[in-house]
């Protein structure tokens, strides 16, 4: 007959591997996610510089009346493009207007008219005037841009080195991505009271037609980083107020060590990264790193240079 103490024993050890099962089990079923990696390479790379500039035509083309009457005929719209020579509008002297309706009047009085002419190209961009009106001798009838005064007015913070971006070649991106280059000019004797900020006038190579107040990036290279360490920029994560950074090191080949980082210059697609204990012989996570705990546990997929 079996013995209550023999029986209570084994319960004991029964109940005793079930619970190393069931942790043996946790620990098999502990979840590693997928990830790819990518080492550091080392390169040099040129450190360019960023900052915003806008589109302004410099030079305006003011036309005036010459005489005091009324305007009889507008032979100009709004964006069209003159050249010297193109008549613009015509201008019926006072004197003539009022002689029209004596008797004293004859056809040579009553086609008799001031006419205004173009005396230099430019794009109308300003029609103050339509026939009918009366306007005295002096008055702005329409103003014009004169296409060859196109300028990029880029803001340089105050705190920038002059020599570093003065006289140098850079690069004018729009946002619909076109191209421009030109050379940064002189600065503006005034710098800006809201942002601090001296502005800088860059002559383009090539004019394009663009239109005034377009936002634009400019880039200017200001000088060589020599042996950067470089990883893609999509293994460098970031809170949401992107105030602090960092990256993965594989350890062991299932686990990641956040390490955090600085970072510096980007160059293409790759960016620098500025910190200590970073290995060019170390893996680190590429893709998959998004929300991953310190300590993570991972699989590794593919890896990559």
């Amino acid at each position: 007959m079996i013995s209550v103490s023999k029986i209570s024993v084994c319960s004991i050890l029964l109940l005793c591997g079930c619970q190393l099962q069931n942790q043996q089990d946790e620990t098999v079923i502990k979840p590693h996610s997928d990830v790819t990696v990518v080492s550091p390479v080392v390169k040099d790379a040129a450190i360019i510089k960023e900052f915003q500039g806008i589109t302004r035509y410099i030079q305006r083309i003011e036309i005036r009346a010459h005489v005091t009457g009324i305007i009889s005929k507008v032979n100009v719209t709004l964006a069209e493009r003159i050249s010297p020579g193109k008549m613009l509008f015509e201008i019926k002297p006072r004197e003539t207007s009022l002689l029209e309706s004596t008797r004293l009047a004859s056809d040579f009085i009553r086609s008799a008219a001031d006419t205004v002419f173009a005396f230099s190209t430019g794009i109308v961009n300003q029609i103050n005037v339509q026939q009918g009106d009366f306007v005295q001798e002096g008055d702005l009838l329409a103003s014009c841009l004169d296409r060859q005064s196109l300028r990029i007015i880029v803001s340089v913070p105050l705190e920038t080195d002059v020599a570093e971006i003065d006289d140098k070649p850079c690069t004018i991106i729009f946002p619909d991505g076109k191209l421009m280059t030109g050379i940064i000019g002189s600065s503006l004797p005034v710098a800006n009271e809201t942002d601090q900020t001296s502005e800088f006038l860059i002559k383009p190579d090539i004019y394009y037609p663009v239109p005034e107040n377009i936002r634009v990036k400019v880039r200017v290279k200001t000088g060589i980083l020599q042996n950067g360490i470089f990883l893609p920029s999509e293994a460098v994560y970031g809170n949401e107020e992107q105030s602090r950074f960092w990256i993965y090191k594989i350890s062991n080949d299932s686990m990641v060590i956040r390490v955090s980082v600085v970072k510096g210059i980007t160059a293409d697609s790759m960016l620098q990264i500025l910190g200590t204990g970073i290995g060019l012989n170390d893996m680190y996570v590429l893709d998959g790193g998004y929300g991953l705990p310190d300590s993570a546990l991972i699989n590794i997929i593919s890896s990559g240079k």
